[in-house]
């Protein structure tokens, strides 16, 4: 899934105050999705906080959660 795809599907859908993101959708140890986009240029185009979560580590996903 690429940045833009998110952003087609949710472009004035949101009505939370985050939208939570698996990591695993961007390149490793980046924050730039398949098309080259980058999770702050999202952010910024949904007007939403975008937070990358880990997706295979249970433990981790709970302490990134209480962490937002």
């Amino acid at each position: 899934v690429s940045a833009r795809d998110i952003e087609e599907q949710l472009k004035g859908r949101l009505s939370g105050r985050a939208l939570l993101l698996p990591e695993c959708m961007m390149r490793a140890n980046d924050d730039i999705f398949l098309d080259g986009m980058r999770l702050g240029e999202l952010q910024k185009r949904l007007g939403k906080k975008l937070v990358a979560m880990s997706a295979f580590d249970g433990g981790a996903f709970i302490e990134e959660l209480f962490n937002i």
